[in-house]
């Protein structure tokens, strides 16, 4: 390897969990050590620890290489670009499905932005601020000063999706409304090999066991890599990183497996009969009241 390259050290790992809504997801961790180290670390240390060791992983990491030239496409036959049709159509945001995984009533609230207005809750904003200060302040910053002390592979693109207002718009079979796609971040890789990869970046405030576990962020992060797909017609990668100190692992990534994905279908489905429903259906189980942004509205809300 030449002199201007970064070191060769493995600085990430890569472990295969399992499939989560046919997709295979796989935990991004750090050398023990260095896990150790993110675990002491007070919040503001963290995150800047935390896109170091993330910014370095994605230009240099060989195991991270080996998954990512691996990523399929994600089969949605009934998906297609919405570009050019969200002046005529009205949208409803991707974290719907984040909402219908967790409780149905929610859901339909949302998918009826007319009608019902959600409130305030203001650790959710706070976290959402925290990922855009990881990514702007932290992240991109540092993934581009590696860029240029030379890497295995190039970063073509460094999207903050908020920062430039940048949405990917997505029609799915009957559903009369797209689906905006917001990521916090998209990032078009050229891998030493001359692979093409779209990373696709979620970042917020919840431990990654909590996420495998409630398994409800996923399905969106899965639409934000066919939505960039349809956009770029590159197959793309998605990533979720936690900003808990404590999570272990801090990232995991997801794969498209290439086959038809009909976990994501029957959410999709779901999400199609709850904007043509004219009621809220009950909770298909205990609600979570608390923290529902529709809790004042809601008449299931305990």
């Amino acid at each position: 390897m030449s002199s201007s390259h970064m070191t060769s050290r493995e600085t990430m790992f890569v472990k295969r969990l399992g499939v989560y809504y046919g997709a295979m997801v796989y935990a991004l961790y750090p050398s023990q050590s260095t896990l150790e180290d993110l675990h002491n670390l007070e919040l503001q240390s963290y995150a800047s620890n935390l896109a170091d060791w993330l910014a370095r992983g994605i230009l240099s990491s060989q195991s991270l290489y080996k998954t990512l030239i691996s990523a399929e496409l994600l089969l949605l036959p009934e998906a297609r670009s919405g570009l050019g049709r969200r002046w005529r159509m009205s949208s409803l945001p991707a974290r719907i499905l984040d909402d219908y995984v967790i409780c149905r009533t929610r859901a339909y609230y949302t998918a009826h932005p007319e009608s019902f207005r959600p409130r305030r809750i203001l650790d959710m904003e706070d976290s959402e601020r925290r990922g855009k200060i990881f990514v702007n302040e932290h992240f991109i910053p540092r993934i581009r000063d590696l860029s240029k002390e030379g890497a295995y592979h190039k970063i073509l693109k460094l999207e903050e999706c908020d920062e430039e207002n940048k949405v990917y718009y997505l029609v799915y079979r009957d559903l009369d409304k797209t689906i905006a796609c917001k990521p916090d971040l998209v990032s078009i890789v050229l891998l030493h090999d001359g692979t093409l990869r779209a990373l696709v970046f979620e970042v917020a405030d919840t431990d990654v066991n909590i996420v495998l576990r409630r398994k409800y962020i996923l399905p969106r992060i899965l639409l934000y890599t066919e939505a960039t797909y349809l956009y770029y017609g590159i197959p793309s990668v998605g990533f979720y990183v936690s900003l808990s100190p404590r999570s272990s692992p801090p990232s995991i990534i997801l794969l498209p497996k290439g086959n038809s994905n009909r976990k994501l279908v029957r959410i999709l489905e779901g999400v199609s009969k709850l904007v043509s429903a004219t009621e809220a259906p009950k909770p298909s189980r205990k609600p979570m009241c608390s923290h529902c942004v529709y809790a004042s509205i809601c008449k299931f809300a305990m």
